[in-house]
């Protein structure tokens, strides 16, 4: 029998001749180490700074096994570590209450202390804080036509939740493109608020690009609005004539009048992002749109077609009707009155006659 022969068979009934022999058997159980494993976690993350205060508070949390005592230390990012917290291995927190704002950014770290020394890293975790600032603006005459502006019409800022003392500027682009230039409006008080509101003029009309800074931080999107003239009064554009649209009621004449928009300084209203509608009230039957200008008054133009006087025979003059014109600002918006006149005709033939308002129209075909 050979060698290795011998071996398996003298394994296979060594128990069997232990007990016979009386011999102990003698067990060897070897450790098996455990890994070493922690975390690092934190809220609130990013901590909020409450308006007109300087830190936020954040709990750092840790986790750890498989070690006999652990260390958290924490450094402003890029800077020298400090001691946070000295504890054994389990689950903990603590909270750090001098968390400041950007540029400030801050790593804690876990690290096996169960030498004695420095050992494995076993998690580690980035905590900031920011302040939530809260920025409203808008037309508060015409809401409907927010951000952009009429002439006169009012808005209000409003900012809360910011830096004590912070700037507020108003960063823009007049008749974009063309470069940004940045106008320091004001600073917000002690508790990180500020309210202000105003009427614009007319030395702002123009198109505009703009975006809101408080401290030095952008806390609104880039935004494109219009300061526009504000309606005032219409004139009359070349008015022309055209024949009873009835065929049953022919005597007198139709007229198609274009009008133009006018501010109180005598300039042409024209809107590229504002639309404006022409509205009547005739007779005092309530406000109807004017239907040949649905698309609104981008060209400050518009065109009130037809107005008619027309009857089944001969008529003389016939005060036929009074109507005020107002152009609606914006979709769902506000009415300026622009005009009120009273309306005369005559029918002298089919499709001949003549219409007035004894003012800037006299169609007489």
């Amino acid at each position: 029998m050979n060698w290795p022969t011998k071996c398996r068979l003298l394994w296979r009934y060594f128990p069997i001749i232990a007990r016979v022999l009386a011999l102990p058997i003698i067990f060897i159980v070897v450790p098996v180490a455990q890994g070493q494993t922690g975390s690092v976690s934190a809220s609130l993350n990013p901590c909020v700074i409450a308006g007109g205060g300087s830190t936020c508070t954040s709990r750092i949390s840790w986790t750890s096994s498989g070690v006999s005592a652990v260390q958290v230390w924490v450094a402003d990012e890029g800077g020298t570590e400090v001691l946070f917290a000295v504890y054994g291995s389990g689950a903990y927190f603590q909270d750090a209450t001098w968390i400041l704002p950007a540029p400030h950014s801050y790593v804690f770290t876990l690290y096996d202390y169960s030498s004695g020394t420095r050992g494995a890293t076993l998690g580690s975790k980035t905590v900031t804080g920011q302040y939530s600032i809260t920025l409203t603006w808008g037309n508060t005459t015409n809401s409907a036509i927010t951000p952009d502006l009429l002439v006169g019409d009012s808005w209000t800022l409003s900012i809360s939740g910011a830096p004590a003392s912070a700037a507020i500027v108003w960063a823009f682009i007049l008749n974009p493109p063309g470069s940004w230039q940045y106008y320091t409006l004001a600073s917000t008080d002690s508790s990180g608020n500020y309210t202000t509101s105003a009427a614009e003029t007319s030395g702002s009309i123009g198109t505009y690009r703009g975006q809101w800074q408080v401290g030095g931080q952008n806390v609104s999107n880039e935004y494109d609005f219009e300061v526009v003239r504000r309606p005032n009064y219409l004139d009359v554009n070349n008015p022309t004539a055209s024949n009873c649209p009835n065929p049953s009621y022919p005597y007198g004449v139709a007229g198609s009048i274009p009008y133009r928009v006018w501010d109180a300084n005598d300039y042409l209203v024209v809107s590229s992002d504002i639309v404006m509608y022409p509205y009547f009230n005739w007779n005092s039957g309530g406000l109807q749109q004017v239907t040949s200008a649905l698309g609104g008054l981008s060209s400050g133009t518009f065109t009130y077609s037809p107005l008619y006087d027309c009857q089944a025979a001969a008529f003389g003059a016939d005060a036929f009707g009074s109507e005020i014109l107002e152009i609606r600002i914006g979709a769902s918006g506000v009415y300026e009155t622009v005009r009120s006149q009273s309306w005369t005709a005559w029918g002298y033939a089919p499709n001949s006659g003549r219409l007035t308002n004894g003012s800037d129209v006299n169609i007489i075909q």
